[in-house]
Parts: structure tokens; sequence; C-alpha cells
């Protein structure tokens, strides 16, 4: 393997924190750039509220190349997605802090992780798991009334129950061990997430579902090995 695609990139949900842990080892290069900055704008297809990128491990061996940091930088804000970086040293984060001083830096994923959904950087949110059951759909709307409500958004109550529902439908296939249901008020709207852990043994057809046609909400969804996610945003009216 030639020395400028030394680049390895691994990705781990945070659930607790609704956020993404993207990590980057090796040697950052004017040719493998485009690897990293692909790998962080799928994590925000999925709308978390943070992407974490731990650079702990990486090299900057061309110094251009730094200037993909300004760029996943602006791909999260236009997301409405906060952006972290963890640990890095020597030229990389000495590069990063003069092309964008505004990109929070941490010295530890703790302090990266606790910073993540924490306002006012990503307004506000609320976040719940669930075991799968013939309550769990009733418990879970009443988690998004209650955020309505807790955040002046009365005319949201329905539309937002009524979305949960369909983003319930959409995983009926799907044998989760585990459900965790996110609630977040952004900039762009009120997201709706519905995230399943699947058991072991999952149908392979559970990894494609099709968005129900409609005037709703534009629901969108996404799957690996052993989740599948679906979310809603559905538009705030300004009072």
């Amino acid at each position: 393997m030639e020395a400028v695609e030394q680049l390895a990139i691994s990705v781990e949900p945070l659930l607790v924190r609704d956020a993404q842990l993207v990590r980057a080892a090796g040697r950052l290069t004017a040719r493998n750039r485009h690897r990293l900055r692909r790998a962080v704008q799928k994590r925000l297809v999925e709308c978390p509220i943070a992407v974490i990128l731990d650079i702990t491990g990486l090299e900057l061996a061309d110094p251009p190349a730094a200037a993909t940091f300004v760029a996943m930088h602006r791909d999260a804000a236009a997301a409405d997605v906060e952006l972290l970086l963890h640990g890095g040293h020597g030229p990389l984060t000495q590069r990063i802090r003069v092309l964008d001083p505004a990109l929070p830096q941490f010295r530890t994923l703790a302090e990266a992780v606790a910073a993540a959904g924490e306002p006012p950087r990503t307004g506000r949110w609320t976040h719940r798991r669930f075991a799968p059951g013939p309550q769990t759909l009733r418990l879970a709307g009443c988690l998004v009334a209650d955020a309505c409500t807790a955040w002046h958004l009365p005319d949201l109550v329905h539309p937002a129950r009524s979305a949960l529902h369909e983003l319930f439908q959409l995983g009926h296939r799907c044998p989760a061990a585990q459900l965790h249901i996110v609630v977040a008020l952004r900039r762009t709207g009120l997201l709706l997430s519905v995230r399943s852990q699947l058991v072991a043994g999952h149908r392979p057809d559970c990894q494609a579902p099709q968005c129900p046609p409609g005037s709703g909400p534009v629901i969108r969804h996404s799957a690996g090995p052993d989740y599948h996610a679906r979310w809603a945003l559905l538009p705030v009216t300004a009072s």
C-alpha cells in the first residue's frame, strides 16, 4: 500500500448523546482527504446532534490537505450539526487553528462527548431508550408531546406524533433489540429520530424500507449491519 493511501477511518454511534464518533488514523494527504470528508458527510445525513472527529492518530502529510477541516465544518454548519474535534497534535492542530479558529477542539474524548448537545450550540433536545413492546409507540408519543409542550410548540404535538407513527411503521419489519428515540429542536425545524438496534440474525430486507408518499414531513432513513435509523424534520412556524 502506498504511503499516501494509508488512512484508516472507523465510525461508532454514541447513542447516549445522539452523536457520531468518526476516528481517523494514518497520513492525511491531498489524495485521501476526500475520503475523510465523505465519511463525515455520510454521518451528517443521519442528522445527529454532533459529529465528533477523533484525529488522535492522524498525521498531516500534505499541509494543504488540512483545508478539508474547513470544508467539513462548513458541511456540518449547513446540516445544522455540531462538528467537534478530539485529539490531534503538532502541525495538524496548528494548521487547523490557523485555518478555522472557530472549530472546537478538545483534548480528551470525554470533554468532546460532554460538549455534544450542550446549548447554545444545538438548541434543545431530549432522548430516551425503549425496549420494543406493545406500549413503546405510546410512550415515545408521550416523549414527543412533552417536548413540544415544553418548547412551546403546541401546534406540532399532533403532526409530530403522526410523523413518529410513520417512523415506527417503517421499522415494523426490523427485529429490534432496543429503540432510541430523539426529539430535537433545530434551527431547521423539529427533528424526530428513531434508531433501531437490531438483533442478531435479522432479515436483510429490513434494511431497505420504502418511505411512504404523502404530503407530510420528509422522512429519510439509513442502515448499517446492526442498526436501522429513520428520521423526519417538521418545519417550525414562527409564532
